[in-house]
């Protein structure tokens, strides 16, 4: 069995769902594109990305959890795996839930400044 890659406590702290989060996911309709939302939603709460699309990255333990939470078999996922277009347009909505937006070109080069001018 490989190392877990996330915490318990990151588990609970970002990707255990709130009752708004539920709403939210059951706006989508069937369960393996509520699981595929959900999974999107709890993958970007805890690694600050999008997941990659082709093929979808799946990390079986926050599968697992984000299945749990919903009561959708993980198995769902395979599914939803085949549908690009849901997944991207998956991805554009949870990033619009969580009020999250790209950085531009001078907010990186600013973010790189201030990096170097913290460093001792």
């Amino acid at each position: 069995m490989s190392e877990s890659a996330f915490s318990h406590e990151e588990l609970l702290r970002d990707a255990k769902f709130k009752p708004e989060d539920i709403a939210e996911i059951h706006q989508r309709r069937r369960d393996n594109n509520r699981l595929g939302f959900a999974y999107q939603l709890a993958f970007v709460r805890l690694t600050n990305r999008l997941p990659a699309q082709q093929p979808l990255e799946i990390l079986d333990e926050l599968l697992t959890y984000v299945a749990v939470q919903l009561d959708i078999p993980g198995p769902a996922i395979a599914e939803y795996q085949q549908r690009r277009q849901t997944i991207v347009e998956h991805g554009g909505a949870v990033v619009d839930y969580l009020g999250l937006r790209s950085f531009g070109e001078g907010e990186i080069q600013a973010d790189i400044y201030g990096r170097f001018r913290e460093v001792p």
